[in-house]
């Protein structure tokens, strides 16, 4: 049976992911608990929530990891864990080199690291970065990313890309210090890496 170690100080995050995931062990740990549970078990993966109490993740382990970002949307955490679980975690040819170390995979809305990170991306954040990644860290106008990833049209007053920009920019940061989005001071934005 496979089995995974919950590493959070929110023991309701271990309860939820053992209910949706029927014939699968999950253990919960606390940050400063969690190196003696993997010395002391073998689990297959590893979720760490680092957006509870800063904790000393472990380090040193060969344990595959999943880092949540928030906020945590349940459907794409379970999507991941089964994913990992069922050994798909080799990149696939799809996959888009984001930065050295890190990977856009756009059918899976994951961004994944050569270290064994994984970051879940919405639908709307996986498209605003493969049209970030697609203009090749040039400055893409705000009007553009609307109707590209949107729909929208010139004139729509909206803050959904502001707020779309802001969370992607939160986990690219999760993943990597390297990562980010600039903004211009014309309001339009471009992929750092």
């Amino acid at each position: 049976m496979d089995s995974i170690l919950v590493v959070s100080e929110e023991p309701a995050l271990a309860e939820t992911l053992g209910s949706e995931l029927p014939g699968i062990t999950v253990a919960p740990a606390r940050f400063r608990e969690a190196s003696a549970r993997l010395k002391a078990g073998e689990y297959r993966l590893m979720v760490i929530d680092e957006g509870g109490e800063a904790g000393q993740i472990p380090d040193g382990e060969k344990t595959p990891v999943i880092k949540l970002a928030r906020p945590v949307v349940l459907r794409e955490l379970l999507y991941s864990i089964r994913e990992r679980l069922q050994g798909k975690n080799a990149a696939s040819r799809e996959d888009i080199l984001l930065s050295p170390g890190f990977r856009l995979s756009p059918s899976e809305r994951l961004v994944r690291g050569d270290d064994g990170t994984h970051i879940t991306l919405t639908e709307k954040e996986t498209g605003l970065l493969q049209c970030l990644l697609a203009a090749g860290g040039q400055t893409v106008a705000r009007d553009l990313l609307l109707k590209d990833v949107w729909g929208y049209s010139d004139d729509i007053a909206t803050h959904t890309l502001e707020t779309h920009i802001y969370r992607l920019r939160g986990k690219l940061r999760q993943a990597s210090e390297q990562l980010d989005i600039a903004s211009s001071d014309e309001g339009g934005y471009s992929l750092k890496c």
